[in-house]
């Protein structure tokens, strides 16, 4: 909790980029750069993604954790 206060702005960008990483290699979903939001389901390790719904939520310590619903 101190280092996170100390530096937030890094906290978010390695949240950001542990949640992609989980997406686009574990489940198989890729937000598609410049389109507007467009995504693209590939075959990840537990199948075909048909689609997925996640939330950010901040815990009482400031640490930002992600909740999420993938149908296969």
């Amino acid at each position: 909790a101190e280092i996170a206060a100390k530096d937030p702005t890094a906290c978010a960008e390695f949240f950001h980029f542990i949640t992609t990483a989980i997406l686009e290699v574990l489940i198989g979903v890729v937000i598609v750069k410049n389109s507007g939001g467009k995504v693209v389901s590939n075959h990840g390790c537990l199948g075909q993604a048909e689609c997925y719904f996640g939330t950010v939520e901040m815990q009482g310590r400031g640490m930002l954790h992600f909740h999420s619903v993938v149908w296969m």
